[in-house]
């Protein structure tokens, strides 16, 4: 979740006055991006470990 969709979901929860459910939603989405950003980490250091065994 990149700042700007903090910002809009912050500001929409505050304008219709939901903000116990904008912070669960923030929380989840917050956890989604890091659950993505250790999957593309961890391809990545996978295909680094290829090619190193490649060059062997």
């Amino acid at each position: 979740m990149g700042r700007a969709e903090r910002v809009i979901l912050f500001a929409v929860g505050f304008l219709v006055d939901q903000v116990a459910v904008m912070l669960w939603l923030m929380a989840v989405l917050t956890w989604f991006t890091v659950f993505q950003r250790f999957a593309k980490a961890w391809r990545q250091l996978d295909g680094c470990r290829q090619l190193e065994g490649a060059e062997r």
